[in-house]
């Protein structure tokens, strides 16, 4: 992803929100069984279960807001 020149720290955080919100509402309409169903196409891991893609968006999200919060503590 490329980051447009211009573009603020809000308005990535609000990009961010908005399409985590629209992956939890989506998935939330599914039925369980069905999310073991479906597979979605992944560009290195593959095709992937419907619940597997969401578990690596949950996993993936958490790794990066690690990172981030490291950034953020004051050097020693």
């Amino acid at each position: 992803m490329v980051i447009a020149p211009g573009t603020t720290r809000t308005g990535l955080v609000a990009d961010f929100r908005s399409a985590s919100a629209d992956l939890r509402a989506a998935t939330a309409a599914w039925i369980d069984d069905d999310l073991d169903l479906r597979a979605l196409p992944h560009p290195y891991l593959g095709a992937l279960t419907v619940a597997r893609d969401a578990a690596l968006c949950v996993f993936h999200e958490r790794h990066h807001l690690k990172r981030v919060r490291a950034s953020l503590e004051p050097v020693s």
